[in-house]
């Protein structure tokens, strides 16, 4: 993961949007890579980053990730309110992108309508 943005807020001008992969508060298995990026995902790992705004209610439709991906068939990752067992928000099957150093862009829609403020992620 190089780094996500929460996205369709047009009055988030003071508020830091886009946020580096390597920010993160806490986080099970994974590594940061000399290239600041996050590593190594398993199943379980996860990593929680905090005080992310997600803007007035409704105003957060989805969240764009940047990421690379070499073999490993499957696995899913989620995205959570508050961390690694809070609310699922949404969900993404991430593609093979055939290099560790070819990064691909992916949105995912959030199931985000109440969320305002706040909160970890």
């Amino acid at each position: 993961l190089a780094y996500f943005e929460l996205s369709d807020f047009a009055d988030r001008s003071a508020v830091q949007t886009l946020i580096k992969g390597s920010e993160i508060s806490s986080n099970f298995g994974v590594q940061i890579t000399l290239e600041l990026t996050v590593g190594w995902f398993e199943n379980d790992d996860f990593v929680t980053y905090s005080q992310v705004n997600f803007g007035a209610p409704g105003a957060t439709k989805g969240i764009l990730l940047r990421y690379s991906k070499d073999g490993y068939e499957g696995n899913s990752i989620e995205v959570r309110l508050g961390g690694p067992t809070g609310q699922l928000l949404g969900e993404f099957v991430p593609i093979d992108t055939s290099s560790w150093s070819n990064y691909v862009d992916a949105y995912v829609e959030l199931n985000a309508e109440g969320v305002d403020g706040i909160h970890d992620l």
